[in-house]
């Protein structure tokens, strides 16, 4: 999660009645609430609206604002998961008060404003065997490895790696990944953070010139999709290299099929059938 990018002079402590709301966010979903402290005190600044009020207005000029202090792209689009998020815990909480008209514009931005770059490139063999040996040798090699491999093992949205929904059937190597990293720490500005510095390291060795676009998070997706498979048997994902998977028969069926080397077919292994 990005700190506040919008100066203090721009700021406005919120309302008591509109911290209330805030602090219930803040409790239940923590991953995005400098995000929402930010808009807030920027609304209270502009208007110090009740929070109930809040309309498209204010979803405008606070991205105006937001990109006259030179947002880029990922970060616009980071405030905008921010604010989704914040948008959907309220209705959930009170659907009367915050009733699905509530902070619509935020689904005008996802569709015209903070669109995600439409092409998504997997990375090479080359480029992957590369970003791994940064991700060890880095000063945050732990975060940068969680963050590379979810991606990579899992095929998961950016949105779900921050808050931390991940498929329920999971390799025992991403679970040793999971346990290495507190909940709730790594943000969309870590994430942004990594991507920048992945990008340039591969510039500076010689593997990457995408006329100055950054790797994105979907291209890191789009790895899972080129470089894994899903077991047949247990529904786990792996990494296609041979320690991965065996070729073996069941007692069910006579041909010859691979099947990952943690259940090697065997019915009943972490709930396959």
């Amino acid at each position: 999660m990005p700190s506040k990018l919008i100066p203090k002079d721009h700021l406005k402590e919120m309302a008591p009645k509109n911290k209330e709301w805030f602090e219930k966010y803040k409790t239940k979903t923590p991953s995005y609430y400098t995000n929402i402290q930010e808009f807030l005190e920027f609304c209270a600044y502009k208007n110090d609206k009740y929070i109930s009020q809040l309309d498209k207005t204010d979803i405008d000029s606070y991205f105006k604002t937001l990109k006259e202090f030179h947002a880029k792209p990922p970060t616009i689009h980071g405030r905008y998961s921010a604010l989704s998020d914040f948008r959907n815990f309220l209705h959930a909480l009170d659907s009367y008060t915050f009733d699905e008209k509530y902070l619509s514009a935020i689904l005008d931005y996802e569709q015209i404003e903070i669109k995600k770059p439409t092409i998504k490139k997997a990375l090479s063999l080359t480029q992957v065997k590369y970003v791994r040996e940064y991700n060890h040798l880095s000063a945050k090699s732990v975060k940068d490895e969680y963050i590379f491999e979810l991606f990579f093992q899992l095929g998961i949205r950016e949105i779900d790696l921050v808050a931390c929904k991940f498929p329920k059937n999971k390799s025992a190597v991403v679970e040793e990944f999971i346990k290495k990293v507190p909940k709730g720490s790594i943000k969309v500005g870590t994430i942004n953070s990594y991507l920048q510095r992945i990008t340039n390291h591969l510039k500076k060795i010689g593997l990457y010139d995408e006329n100055g676009r950054l790797i994105s998070s979907g291209d890191l997706t789009e790895n899972h999709e080129a470089y894994c498979l899903q077991c047949p048997n247990c529904k786990i994902s792996f990494e296609n290299i041979p320690e991965n998977w065996v070729l073996t028969r069941t007692e069910s069926d006579q041909d010859f099929r691979l099947y990952c080397s943690h259940c090697k077919g065997v019915p009943n292994v972490n709930g396959s059938h």
